[in-house]
């Protein structure tokens, strides 16, 4: 099995290459959400310049527009701060991390990606933000993972019968997260594979994502899994110990 940890430059280079991948994936998702921005700042700064145009500037409105620029300019500071810490090589950093907070941020570089598959996820975040002793990062590359496969699996799906559920909970001390579709389902004698090394059901895939997801949560002391009932679906969970439940920060590896 692959662990996070380890200092074997082949195993962090397929771990990042898995990553790349992913991102390569959401490649025009990614850019159409910095676009968002982008074309927010050019027509608010249009605005500001006619506000400030007119014989009597409005500067109140000129104001307004000012402040939507530079909250259009620091939402595209942050997808491109969440793209480029996805895409760096750096060793494992485990610090206290809302699940919550990292499912919402992962799911604003997917947003697009999941309108091209013509899926409208349904989103239920506990009540109870999880705290967990974790990195963000690796926690992003196995949630947009599990989320990539959903919307592949429904490809074949009347676009009108997708459904993607992605939701936290928190149970016996542990925050769970779920990603279930309503593709075609996978076989019984298959579920026992998923997460073996260079198994795929894909035709051009890896056979890596779901085995260096596998290594990722072990290394966080949890545990993933999948059900799947064929013709109704699938359901990739995993489980992690809340903070309360683990010991300090300070004495982790």
């Amino acid at each position: 099995m692959l662990d996070p940890r380890t200092k074997n430059p082949a195993h962090a280079q397929l771990a990042h290459v898995t990553r790349m991948t992913a991102l390569g994936e959401l490649a025009a998702s990614i850019a159409h959400e910095i676009n968002q921005p982008l074309a927010a700042i050019a027509s608010s700064g249009e605005a500001c310049r006619n506000w400030l145009s007119r014989p009597q500037p409005d500067l109140v409105e000129a104001r307004k527009a000012l402040q939507q620029i530079i909250a259009s300019a620091h939402r595209a500071s942050e997808i491109t701060r969440h793209v480029w810490a996805l895409s760096r090589k750096c060793d494992p950093l485990r610090q206290n991390e809302s699940l919550n907070d990292i499912v919402s941020e992962t799911l604003s570089l997917v947003r697009c990606e999941l309108a091209h598959h013509q899926i409208s996820p349904k989103i239920e975040l506990g009540t109870f933000n999880p705290q967990v002793s974790a990195d963000r990062v690796q926690l992003q590359q196995v949630i947009i993972n599990l989320i990539i496969n959903a919307c592949q699996a429904m490809d074949a799906v009347d676009a009108t019968q997708r459904s993607l559920l992605i939701r936290t909970w928190v149970k016996d001390n542990e925050a769970m997260l779920e990603v279930a579709d309503q593709g075609p389902g996978i076989a019984p004698e298959v579920l026992p594979q998923l997460f073996t090394p260079f198994f795929t059901t894909k035709e051009n895939g890896l056979g890596m994502g779901l085995c260096i997801c596998r290594s990722i949560i072990d290394f966080h002391a949890g545990r993933i899994w999948a059900t799947s009932t064929v013709g109704q679906g699938s359901s990739f969970l995993f489980a992690l110990p809340i903070r309360a439940a683990i010991e300090p920060l300070g004495n982790q590896t």
